[in-house]
């Protein structure tokens, strides 16, 4: 996927949304490019968000494409992916797909 994806461009348009550090502290986010890298994983496979958590720890391939090791001190947990989705989904197009659901039903 590093030969057809160039991330630092994928990365240029959600960089001014993604949560930065907080001055008062708090947990850091986790790093942009491997929230993207595991959201890409998880379309590629159909995997869904407690699921992609425990590939990260059972898989060494999965883990070594989404950049993360073992020891790392960074949250990959249901709860972070399932907002990561949320930034990427525009809201005007959710809308829409709804729309769409009800005109074939």
């Amino acid at each position: 996927m590093d030969a057809v994806v160039f991330w630092a461009q994928v990365l240029v348009p959600i960089v001014p949304h993604y949560p930065k550090v907080e001055p008062k502290g708090g947990r850091p986010p986790v790093p942009l490019e491997n929230m993207l890298r595991m959201y890409c994983l998880q379309n590629c496979y159909a995997l869904s968000d407690p699921i992609a958590g425990e590939t990260l720890w059972e898989s060494d391939a999965i883990r070594q494409f989404a950049g993360i090791e073992v020891g790392d001190n960074q949250n990959h947990e249901e709860t972070t992916t399932f907002s990561f989705w949320h930034l990427l989904e525009p809201k005007a197009d959710r809308g829409a797909l709804r729309r769409d659901k009800r005109k074939s039903a």
